[in-house]
């Protein structure tokens, strides 16, 4: 069986760390059939070749439940990756890189994770494309616009925002990696309770889009 701990905050998380060496990911579900998301990504991962001591959940931000935003340790990126390449009940599989429950959370986040592994993908020779999820509701452009100008505080070598209709130059049509930036805040028409207010900003590892 497959070890699930609670969420725990940033101060008291050392009693709930991962009991493996393997790298936590961000698992963003679908809404639905959701006694099942969670069993068809162990299933998955042990056809990946790992096994149930090596994998972890931590449980959402206020350990809800049905969340759609859990927390799974697998033992290395490239399980993640064979293990996206599989998955149906789950939209994206992603790296955190920052989040918090305020832009300013989400900020001091950024800041502090490792300069190394930031610095590896915001490169002036990289393109990339910033993908807006809202858990709950369906944002229109100027709306996406705004919160993607609120990132200011990321050092973009090489951003392309395009209104839509506007065609791309080609680097732009197939970017070097996507960062998907999340937002769930309550005035999305999200179920009551499925999901507390966050704003992350992760490198997406894999996603599904069956």
């Amino acid at each position: 069986m497959v070890r699930v701990v609670p969420n725990a905050g940033v101060d008291d998380r050392a009693d709930d760390a991962p009991s493996t060496s393997g790298k936590e990911y961000l698992t963003y579900f679908v809404h639905r059939l959701l006694e099942f998301r969670r069993p068809e990504l162990e299933s998955i991962a042990q056809t990946a070749g790992c096994k149930d001591e090596q994998l972890q959940w931590r449980a959402p931000a206020g350990d809800v439940d049905h969340s759609p935003f859990w927390y799974l340790t697998l033992p290395s990126e490239d399980a993640a990756v064979q293990i996206s390449k599989r998955m149906i009940l789950t939209k994206m599989l992603v790296e955190v890189w920052a989040e918090g429950e305020n832009w300013d959370e989400l900020r001091a986040a950024f800041e502090a994770f490792p300069g190394d592994r930031k610095s590896a993908w915001l490169r002036p020779d990289l393109t990339f494309r910033v993908v807006v999820e809202s858990f709950g509701s369906s944002l229109p452009m100027d709306e996406q616009l705004e919160l993607i100008e609120r990132l200011e505080f990321i050092p973009f070598k090489r951003l392309y925002v395009f209104p839509p209709g506007f065609p791309a130059p080609i680097p732009c049509r197939a970017p070097y990696g996507s960062f998907p930036l999340y937002d769930v805040t309550h005035n999305t028409r999200a179920p009551y309770g499925y999901a507390t207010p966050r704003h992350g900003w992760p490198l997406m590892v894999g996603g599904c889009s069956r």
